[in-house]
């Protein structure tokens, strides 16, 4: 019989490998239980949803422009854990660079936000557990004299909000 190899649980580095694999959910299952290495990238043991890696680069106009600025939005559920990273390129200074990482009213257009983190600054990382179903995301806004690219990379059980239920919800938004 082989040997089994047990990753501990509070060895964070197994975790964030298995993420970047695409098995967050056998990472999640480290919280509370000892994954056997031969399992951890083939099955998921916390969850039967699949987990999802996206990249995405946004353009944004320069601050004296339109599309200057844009919500990116995900539709997940309570307690999904959405894991990102994002990086801002072709600004050189962090007070020119806006984000706001939050979640839309639980209704559009009840003006019920929930913001979960805001900053200027060049690149953010980290993770959030959404506190209700609907919609979370980034509002990004650029004050800077050029163009910019945001690189967004998101991981977690969401779907991404289309460009027309976006502008919906904007409109929904309007007073």
């Amino acid at each position: 019989m082989p040997a089994k190899t047990a990753v501990h649980p509070r060895d964070h580095r197994p975790a964030w490998s298995l993420l970047l694999a695409g098995a967050a959910a056998a990472c999640l299952a480290l919280a509370g239980s000892v994954v056997r290495a031969e399992d951890a990238g083939t099955r998921p043991v916390l969850s039967a949803e699949p987990y999802r890696t996206l990249s995405v680069n946004i353009p944004l106009n320069s601050g004296d422009e339109a599309g200057h600025w844009i919500e990116w939005l995900v539709r997940a559920k309570a307690g999904t854990p959405l894991l990102y990273s994002w990086s801002v390129s072709g600004v050189t200074e962090p007070q020119e660079f806006y984000s706001d990482l939050f979640g839309h009213g639980v209704e559009p257009g009840t003006g019920e936000d929930v913001s979960y983190q805001k900053f200027s600054g060049l690149f953010s990382n980290g993770a959030v557990t959404v506190p209700y179903d609907g919609l979370h995301g980034w509002y990004f806004k650029n004050d800077s004299a050029g163009a910019v690219v945001v690189h967004l990379r998101l991981s977690g059980d969401f779907e991404v909000v289309s460009a027309e239920e976006l502008a919906a919800i904007q409109a929904a938004d309007e007073p």
